[in-house]
């Protein structure tokens, strides 16, 4: 019966036969340095929490505006119908047709 006497050098060793242990604690250390330097920079921080913000109000946005507007096609008016209104006059108000229409 062999004993094996336990110590720094064991958990290495038992880390080597297992790959995915070793991955996963050199994947997490570098995450951990990535982070400590990242802190370091205010306007990187600032960037990040203003964009988990506007991801949050985007998640949060079903909530926050009124059941009048679940449906976003429908819109006001005909089909083809222009912006304004019914009448098809020209931007300036001249009384004559858009060429486009």
């Amino acid at each position: 019966m062999t004993t094996e006497k336990e110590g720094p050098g064991t958990e290495r060793a038992a880390a080597v036969s297992r790959p995915r242990a070793l991955a996963r604690r050199r994947r997490r250390a570098s995450a951990v340095r990535f982070w400590r330097q990242y802190r370091g920079h205010r306007a990187g921080v600032f960037g990040l929490a203003a964009l988990l913000l506007f991801a949050l109000l985007a998640l949060a946005a079903p909530l926050l505006v009124g059941s009048d507007v679940d449906d976003v096609t429908d819109a006001p008016g005909g089909p083809l119908e222009g912006p304004g209104g019914g009448s098809r006059s020209a931007p300036t108000g001249s009384g004559g047709t858009c060429s486009a229409w």
